[in-house]
């Protein structure tokens, strides 16, 4: 299913590509690590029965640009740049890394209906090493960017080795991993480096759910607890039989959890 790319401007400049599909308010989709807006294409068609469906390319991945120096901080603006580019409020979810920079722009825009995070990458000091950001640093630089994709999504996703097969047996969900990858060891850094404000997160004041999987290393599920904590009224929705990898290994399980955040929320 394809729909139509826009673009918006960022803070600084930057233009940030989503594609916009299905009719009704609109649901901005943000993806994680190692990935484009096409890592939602699974999930799309049944979303946009319901939804204006908004799968927006994070910074220097798929249609948008890249602007230096990186900080997290400029990719929370660029969220709050799609949202922003709605004439109406809107749902917004992001998963993993793109739930660290969800949650930095619902502080950074008021045009939101609900906000949802499924398993953001706040993760407890060292389970990220140094080293192994280092390790997909080099392989990126040495042109082996296949190899990169697996030993991220097998070591430290901890996809077991037959779905891990079967991702790189389908190039539409393993090509633009393998395109994407280039901007992980930055964003692993980011992530060994993060410091989660609580403080910041009580001027959150939209319904809030957090997703979270039966099957994901606990590492994952960390944030999860960290932002229930923090987030007035926060809910959490458990998802089982799948991992922090649901928009593939169980697609319908996520579609069927997202619909129940969004349509548990009080401004639908």
């Amino acid at each position: 299913m394809h729909g139509k790319l826009h673009t918006a401007r960022s803070a600084d400049g930057t233009p940030i590509g989503y594609e916009t599909t299905g009719a009704g308010a609109p649901l901005v989709l943000v993806h994680g690590g190692v990935s484009d807006r096409t890592y939602w294409a699974p999930v799309v068609p049944a979303l946009a029965e319901r939804f204006t469906v908004v799968s927006m390319d994070r910074r220097g991945q798929g249609a948008s640009g890249d602007t230096a120096p990186y900080s997290i901080e400029r990719e929370c603006d660029d969220v709050a740049a799609v949202v922003d580019a709605f004439g109406e409020p809107v749902h917004l979810v992001g998963h993993s890394y793109g739930g660290l920079c969800a949650l930095g722009a619902a502080l950074r825009t008021s045009n939101l209906r609900t906000l949802t995070l499924y398993e953001p990458a706040i993760v407890p000091p060292g389970t990220v090493p140094e080293e192994f950001a280092a390790a997909i640093e080099e392989l990126v630089e040495s042109g082996e960017r296949d190899a990169a994709v697996e030993l991220m999504m097998g070591e430290l996703v901890g996809l077991p080795a037959d779905a891990l097969a079967g991702l790189r047996a389908d190039p539409a969900l393993w090509q633009p991993m393998v395109d994407a990858v280039h901007t992980l060891p930055r964003e692993l850094r980011t992530v060994m480096g993060f410091v989660f404000r609580p403080e910041s997160c009580a001027a959150i004041d939209v319904p809030t759910a957090l997703l979270t999987g039966s099957l994901s290393d606990p590492a994952l599920r960390a944030g999860v607890d960290l932002v229930r904590g923090a987030v007035p009224g926060a809910r959490v929705v458990h998802m089982e039989g799948v991992d922090h990898e649901a928009v593939t290994t169980g697609p319908e399980v996520l579609t069927a959890a997202l619909v129940d955040a969004l349509h548990s929320g009080q401004r639908v």
